[in-house]
Order: C-alpha cells, then sequence, then structure tokens
C-alpha cells in the first residue's frame, strides 16, 4: 500500500494584519500535530520557509507542511478524528491565514540519505 501525504500550504502574507509565527508552530504546533497524528499513520513530515517563487519572483505561499501517513486511509482520517480537535484548537496561536490542503499518493520517491 502506497504512503500518502496531506500538504498544507500556507499563503503568502499580503494583507494587513495577516500573520503567521514560524517559531511557534515549529516549536510547538506541530508538536501537537505529530502526538496527534502518530496512531493514524504519521510517518514523518517536512516544513518548508518559502523565500521566492521561481527566478526570484514573489511566492504566492509563506510556508508548506507536507506531512507523510503510511495510507491513504490514515492520511484522511485526520478530518474526522478526535485527535484533530487539539491540532484545530492550536492554529489561532499561530496564524490567521487560511492554509490550502492537499491529498495525495506518493507514486515515487528518492533520497540520498
Amino acid at each position: 500500500m502506497p504512503s500518502s501525504t496531506l500538504t498544507v500550504l500556507y499563503p503568502a502574507l499580503k494583507g494587513e494584519g495577516d500573520k503567521f509565527d514560524l517559531d511557534y508552530y515549529l516549536s510547538t504546533h506541530m508538536k501537537i500535530a505529530r502526538e496527534a497524528w502518530l496512531g493514524l499513520g504519521l510517518i514523518n513530515y517536512q516544513i518548508i520557509n518559502f523565500t521566492s517563487g521561481a527566478a526570484g519572483a514573489e511566492s504566492a505561499f509563506s510556508v508548506a507542511a507536507v506531512l507523510t501517513f503510511d495510507s491513504a486511509d490514515g492520511a484522511k482520517s485526520i478530518g474526522t478524528a478526535a485527535e484533530t480537535k487539539a491540532v484545530l484548537a492550536d492554529v489561532p496561536n499561530f496564524t490567521n491565514v487560511q492554509p490550502s490542503l492537499l491529498f495525495g499518493d506518493v507514486r515515487e520517491q528518492w533520497s540520498k540519505q
């Protein structure tokens, strides 16, 4: 069974009052998410802080979280899992922007590590 991903894309902060506290997100929020979703098949995650778009253009996104689960069922179950309540309740502590969520199945993977 292939692993599956949830990608959370936070938009670039363009509006007055838009906020995203990356330090809090890394030190606190992702710890809450990790603890909540380990039992749902979370394998790993990467957090990407975008600095620019292609050829130095302004990026449409500020931060992405790419979370890998051991199955599509695991990734998609977070939407209805009781464990997700704590994750969602913490969101106002680091941002007030609405992310885009993308689910997908891993078809190929390579790593030098």
